[in-house]
This record gives C-alpha cells, structure tokens and sequence, in this order.
C-alpha cells in the first residue's frame, strides 16, 4: 500500500521565493524549477516517492499552478517521468479562513483509503498540525523556515506500533 504524503511548498520545498509567479508563470520551466526546490528537499521526497508515496499538495500555491506545474516542480527529483509523483486526488489547500489540519482532515475523510501517511510542513504555516492527532500518531515532520526537508528528517520519530 503506497503511503501518501501530504506537502507544504514554502519552507518545505522551496525556502526561497525568488520567481514572480504572475510573470513568470508561462516560463516554469526545467530550469526554473530546478532553480526554485531546495536540493536536499528533493533528494528526501524522490527518495519516498521511489518508494512508492504518492504526494498531495496542501499548499496555498494550488491558487496559481495547476497539476501539471506540480509535476513539472516535483520533476526536479529525477524519478521516472511515465509515474506521476502526484496522488489522483492531488491537492488539499486550506480553504479561505481555514487551517492546513483542517484540509487534511477533509482530504482524509474523502480520499483515504488506510494508507500509511505524513503530513510535511514549516513550523510557521504549519502550527496548527504541532500536538495534534496526527503529531501525536508521528505523523507530522514540521521544517525549520530557511532549512526545509532535508535527510535528517526520514530519521525522525516513527508512528508507534499500533
């Protein structure tokens, strides 16, 4: 059963904005998009998804890329092009005036399927995941802001036997 991983962008992926999203939409390309992920962000996230994780976006960015920009960005990591690193059901954004624990919540009730899962986010955007349900199963990795996901992360508590 391949597990899910649900992922900010901001201080997880990427640390630094340094594309305006408005002009240079049309031009996100290869390079661009290399240029914008944090290297050791990706070397984690190709890592699971070789593994067979299929990623959800829980990101505000869905509100200017679409799915295919998604896997244009997550393409930097090399994987095998033909598999789609994205889950069929590939966004949850926090809806206006709601948290990121609140869209997870609702992706979970209408897409999961008991799937083993982690939730990937910055200790900023993120607080609202710190001691909750999901923290408390191990489920929640939160990233420094200016550090994002890096390899230290895949060693980190694991969700206690059940």
């Amino acid at each position: 059963m391949n597990a899910i991983l649900f992922t900010d962008i901001d201080d997880v992926l990427v640390l630094r904005r340094t594309v305006d999203f408005d002009k240079h939409r049309p031009q996100m390309d290869d390079d661009m998009c290399s240029r914008l992920v944090h290297p050791p962000a990706i070397q984690v996230l190709s890592e699971l998804i070789e593994q067979g994780a299929r990623v959800v976006i829980t990101s505000n960015w869905t509100r200017f890329m679409n799915q295919e920009g998604f896997e244009r960005l997550l393409a930097v990591g090399n994987f095998p092009r033909e598999i789609s690193p994205l889950h069929p059901a590939w966004a949850a954004p926090p809806q206006p005036g709601g948290t990121r624990l609140e869209a997870v919540d609702a992706w979970l009730r209408e897409h999961h399927h008991g799937e083993p899962y982690a939730i990937l986010d910055d200790t900023d955007s993120g607080s609202g995941l710190h001691r909750s349900a999901h923290d408390i199963d191990g489920r929640v990795v939160l990233c420094e802001p200016g550090i994002g996901l890096h390899p230290g992360h895949l060693r980190l508590k694991r969700p206690p036997d059940s």
